[in-house]
């Protein structure tokens, strides 16, 4: 079947050894940058489709966040410019997409557990902090959470959350803290507050985006000092790794990950690279996908990343208007 807006037009090998590219490209396009690490297992990686296209027709407008609805096996992306939701399928057609109609305004992410539906909402005319807007499976409104119960919790932006195998709401926002931790009803229980030692001085660490892993695994990433603080599923901090610099192998703006702990393996989506970086669940560096560019396989402020039940990397490539698929295999 031929999907309008996919492309198989472009392969990339990655050999076991370091800084080799094999790239194959049906159409002639340029290969994009991708760099492999010394003594990784052979990745195969191939761009299968762009998506520009809500399910109106029009064109997305500065897609930020992404989520995989596994319970349906579609995905949803927060179609920022537009202020929407777009759900495609995953054979990449666009379903349906909604937004101010379903009470959704300044929508930041989406996310979604067992039978409810959480929207997470920014600022508006109405309101100078966010909320959280929970729906039943038919998207109906069940309830607003509201955060208070800790310091700045008037202009609170939840950016990211994820349920705990614990039942625990972990959100992720714009404040000085670090993950916000509520109970199953909303109410404000603690922060998860991850710290980094900088010149001998332990200091709190900004939180932008939670990810919790098939283990009960909770992954804390920090934009502010590019690093990855990971804990157990009953809050135990376990290991963190990340470095902060301009250059392969290391973070300057990273504002989402997808988990793949089947295969042993982290993306995170750099806003400032322009790029994707690929570790394995110990931390280690293993490749790098992207660079600036508009052709397929290069990026433009990349927001988010998230994986499907294929394991398919989806790519939010915000500035360049579209999201990018790929297929990662070994």
């Amino acid at each position: 079947m031929q999907v309008i807006g996919a492309s198989l037009d472009k392969t990339i090998i990655i050999q076991r050894y370091s800084l080799i590219v094999v790239a194959f490209c049906l159409v002639g396009c340029f290969s994009p940058g991708l760099f492999a690490a010394e003594d990784i297992l052979p990745l195969r990686i191939t761009a299968q489709a762009v998506l520009k296209l809500d399910a109106k027709g029009l064109e997305l407008r500065y897609p930020g966040a992404i989520f995989y609805d596994s319970a349906q096996d579609e995905m949803v992306v927060i179609d920022s410019g537009n202020n929407q939701l777009v759900v495609y399928s995953l054979d990449f057609f666009p379903k349906y997409c909604f937004g101010k109609g379903r009470g959704l305004q300044a929508v930041m992410n989406y996310f979604i557990h067992d039978d409810r539906a959480y929207a997470l909402l920014g600022q508006t005319d109405e309101r100078k902090g966010g909320l959280i807007r929970q729906f039943d499976r038919a998207l109906l409104p069940v309830q607003d959470i509201v955060f208070h119960g800790f310091a700045g919790a008037e202009i609170f932006i939840p950016r990211e959350m994820t349920v705990g195998s614990n039942g625990k709401l972990y959100v992720a926002g714009n404040d000085d803290h670090g993950c916000i931790v509520l109970d199953s009803s909303g109410r404000f229980s603690h922060v998860l507050q991850p710290f980094d030692e900088v010149l001998g001085v332990k200091e709190k660490v900004k939180i932008n985006s939670v990810v919790r892993g098939a283990s009960g695994r909770l992954y804390l990433l920090s934009e502010e000092v590019s690093k990855v603080f990971v804990y157990d599923e009953n809050e135990n901090f376990l290991y963190q790794f990340g470095q902060k610099g301009g250059v392969q192998g290391k973070l300057s703006r990273p504002r989402g990950l997808a988990v793949d702990e089947e295969n042993g393996r982290i993306f995170i989506v750099d806003f400032m690279r322009h790029a994707v970086s690929v570790y394995s669940l110990q931390g280690d560096f293993l490749l790098e996908l992207g660079g600036m560019g508009g052709e397929r396989g290069w990026f433009y402020f990349p927001s988010d990343v998230a994986l499907d039940r294929y394991g398919r990397l989806w790519v939010t490539d915000t500035f360049n208007q579209r999201v990018q698929v790929f297929s990662v295999k070994n």
